[in-house]
């Protein structure tokens, strides 16, 4: 387009006055000339705005660096540079790869947001000087004409001047039924055409169009629900206003004790720092982006990281028969005529001739049945997912008409019960002919039944499987459908699905509540319209089940916005596409499988290394308040705090996250967690105050005559060695709880993490200013470790045994 580029910065940055341009209005078969369109990209009225800008590499930097959580650690990391306390610095590394992580995330969540965008905004096809042409959807002007087909996304509100369709206004009103639109009726912007054909002329573009703040809404990445996230945010939330006047005091009084600034800013920057779970973000999203990059190789777009948490925890999913059981290439097997006359053999060739691109049905029977013209054609009725029917009105105001036969047949009992023999094998559709028109999409009052379509659908080659799998993974099957359900019961129980022959037909429902009440009941639900589908979901996630729903089509929009976890095919409609949280780019649903292997062993992974960041959290935020209230000096540096995070924590938490797991998550993340945590969390922190206070406590006993002899002290310069010899220990008994019953992997962790401990305390000891022990305070160590680890022992019994019957009860509630 000439001058397009210069006038972008001339025209994009100012408001174009639309309300004030000279209108066109031209003729469908021709479009706007050359010259008329040169004259609209100079006056401006170009569609720049129709695309929606996702949010800066800038916006997202700052939004990752200006957190209460980097707060914290900078005032932290400012302190220990105030004091000269170079070596106890290490602990920022964690911080500014947690910040990089989350920025590269966030940005690669952007691009392909931005590519999902691009796709979702298809070349338009426009006609100008009677040729068809495609262009940029960025490069339609103010009165061009359009051409739209079933499945297109109207770019901008249009006026149509031929041809008629049926429009899904679902992103604009919220209304899930279809709209019929002909001749001089608008369609809106950010609206998508479920069937039919048409031409339109753009008559309001750019700013003025629903598109501008429709396809925000239709092209935007929801955040996904995750409990991952929402319990990790509410653990630092609560920790970082804790950590602040908890700091302050604890600040006071290590000055109290030590008398030293320099002594006070690092035992209480120990204490912080050993209370802030720095690593367990990082590790998040570490596990979670590798998941993301591993699936992409099996060509699954993941729109959000916590979409895979998702969809690991879905135990219900609502499958459609089409695209997802069956390959979705319809085949006509037979005709089966009704009177005899073989009148359908001039009806279907008319029919396919006006409707042949109309739907995948038509162009299955218009590969049958070759169009011709018998009669004129003086009006199309396209196919309604609503009225489950489509025809065409003769010159001489006589009919054709083919759709389901509960709707063409509507009362006529031996026509219906001719048509559910044949459904248990085939999909059934009537054709009948009528002798008057129809008006406003309606059905003529008499129509004739003239023949049976059947139609046979091929079942995928990896449906059967699929399903397996989902049965031996617990997760429920449902299956929601346009069709007629006797036909989609029959394919369901070829293909393996638990309870199929339970089947509904929701066109015969007389309310919401009825189908409401219905969804426990049944498996399989036919001639469902859309907002049925969304209902179903709605109910579902009502009795307390985390749902998926896979779809490809404009009919499965409203389901897929409400799903806990939606899915579509990289093949389907831009509307299925843009509210779905993961796309897969391969034309068939064999990949989920791998996507919940994948959610399930990064969440349970996750779940489980949690647990050694918040053992370390635990037993700082209880030795802080402690400390403070006994007055005993902290007996850890940041840099000692530093080695028990890489060696006892982040190293066995890292390795573990990545270890195959496709259990099903069970519970509540942040129970489990805290149940594996706080036996260790406990156990470390009741011995760090019994060492404190150990040379108290034996002044104590020596008062008393008759065990005055069991009165044992320590050298007090022994106390940081022998607390970080303790907790390395029972940091070590935390890996083997949390392994237990340990594979191979978790034996060979155990190994490493053991000898990396040994030798860090030997080899570093300079670095990590430990003293060397007396033969006495060598026994005292050894007596704490046994004494803390038994009551590591025995309330990690405990804590098992709370999980299990806490598993129970949540199996027995579902």
């Amino acid at each position: 387009m000439q001058h397009l580029d210069n006038l972008k910065t001339a025209h994009i940055r100012q408001k174009v006055d639309f309300a004030n341009a000279k209108r066109l209005y031209p003729e469908h078969t021709i479009g706007l000339s050359n010259a008329e369109v040169e004259e609209r990209v100079n006056d401006g009225y170009v569609n720049f705005d129709s695309a929606y800008k996702s949010k800066s590499a800038s916006r997202i930097i700052a939004g990752h660096l200006l957190t209460l959580f980097n707060l914290v650690n900078i005032i932290i990391f400012a302190a220990l540079l105030w004091v000269g306390s170079f070596k106890n610095l290490s602990f920022m590394a964690v911080i500014a790869a947690n910040i990089c992580i989350g920025v590269i995330q966030e940005i690669r969540a952007k691009k392909a947001v931005d590519r999902l965008s691009f796709l979702s905004l298809r070349d338009a096809l426009v006609i100008r000087e009677g040729k068809e042409v495609k262009i940029p959807v960025g490069e339609i002007v103010l009165d061009d004409v359009l051409e739209y087909k079933a499945g297109d996304q109207i770019m901008v509100d249009c006026e149509v001047l031929d041809g008629e369709c049926e429009s899904n206004e679902a992103f604009v009103t919220g209304e899930s039924d279809t709209v019929f639109k002909e001749k001089g009726e608008t369609l809106l912007a950010g609206s998508f055409i479920a069937s039919g054909a048409c031409r339109a002329r753009a008559d309001k573009i750019a700013g003025n169009s629903y598109i501008s703040t429709i396809s925000k809404s239709a092209k935007t990445i929801k955040a996904a629900k995750s409990v991952l996230m929402t319990s990790m945010k509410r653990v630092i939330t609560v920790l970082s206003l804790v950590i602040f006047p908890l700091g302050a005091f604890l600040f006071l009084d290590q000055l109290k004790i030590h008398g030293s600034e320099r002594e006070a800013v690092i035992n209480t920057s120990a204490a912080l720092i050993g209370m802030i779970p720095q690593g367990l973000m990082l590790l998040t999203s570490t596990a979670l982006a590798i998941s993301v990059l591993r699936l992409s190789r099996r060509k699954v777009l993941v729109k959000d990281l916590y979409s895979v948490e998702m969809l690991a925890r879905v135990d219900t999913i609502c499958l459609d028969k089409t695209g997802t059981l069956t390959e979705g290439m319809l085949t006509v097997d037979r005709v089966v005529e009704i009177d005899s006359s073989g009148y359908h053999k001039t009806l279907l060739p008319a029919l396919t001739l006006a409707l042949g691109g109309d739907n995948a049905t038509m162009t299955a029977i218009s590969k049958a049945f070759p169009g011709r013209e018998t009669k004129a054609v003086v009006k199309k009725i396209p196919f309604s997912s609503k009225t489950k029917w489509s025809g065409i009105i003769f010159d001489d105001l006589t009919g054709a008409f083919i759709g389901a036969p509960e709707y063409l047949a509507a009362g006529d009992e031996k026509i219906i019960q001719m048509a559910r023999e044949l459904s248990k094998d085939h999909r059934v559709l009537l054709l009948s002919a009528s002798k008057g028109g129809a008006e406003n999409g309606s059905l003529p009052e008499k129509l004739t039944p003239a023949a049976f379509v059947l139609l046979s659908d091929k079942i995928r080659e990896g449906a059967p499987l699929l399903v397996k799998y989902l049965a031996a993974q617990g997760v429920d099957i449902k299956i929601i459908s346009g069709d007629n359900p006797i036909t989609v019961s029959s394919l369901s129980v070829q293909v393996g699905i638990a309870g199929a022959e339970k089947y509904l037909d929701c066109s015969g429902l007389k309310n919401d509540r009825e189908l409401r009440k219905s969804v426990g009941k049944y498996t399989v639900f036919g001639r469902v319209t859309p907002f049925q589908k969304k209902i179903i979901i709605q109910s579902l996630k009502k009795k307390k089940h985390t749902v998926a729903m896979t779809g490809d089509g404009v009919n499965d929009v409203l389901a897929l916005k409400e799903a806990d976890c939606s899915i579509a095919m990289g093949s389907g409609t831009d509307a299925a596409r843009n509210v779905a949280k993961l796309v897969l780019l391969k034309p068939s649903f064999d990949s989920l499988p791998a996507v919940i292997a994948e959610g399930r062993r990064a969440v349970n992974n996750i779940q489980r290394s949690a647990s050694f960041f918040l053992v370390k959290t635990v037993y700082a935020t209880l030795m802080a308040f402690l400390f403070l209230l006994l007055h005993k000096p902290y007996p850890f540096q940041p840099i000692q705090q530093s080695f028990i995070a890489f060696a006892c924590i982040g190293l066995p938490s890292f390795v573990l996250a990545f270890e195959p797991n496709k259990d099903r998550i069970k519970g509540s993340f942040f129970g489990n967690v805290m149940l594996r945590a706080l036996p260790g969390g406990i156990a470390i922190s009741g011995a760090m105050t019994l060492i404190a206070c150990l040379n108290g406590i034996a002044g104590s006993i020596a008062k008393v005559r008759f065990i005055s002899f069991l009165a044992v002290s320590v050298d007090p310069a022994h106390i940081p060695t022998i607390s970080l010899i303790t907790t390395s220990f029972l940091s070590f008994l935390v890996l083997a709880a949390i392994c237990y019953p340990p594979n191979a992997l978790g034996k060979t962790l155990m190994v490493t993490v053991g000898a990396l401990s040994v030798g860090g305390l030997t080899v570093l000891r300079g670095y990590l200013e430990l003293s060397p022990l007396s033969l006495k305070s060598s026994l005292m160590t050894l007596f704490i470790c046994a004494l803390s680890g038994g009551v590591m022992f025995l309330l990690t019994k405990l804590s098992r045994r709370l999980t299990r019957e806490t598993n129970k009860k949540e199996v027995a509630a579902q």
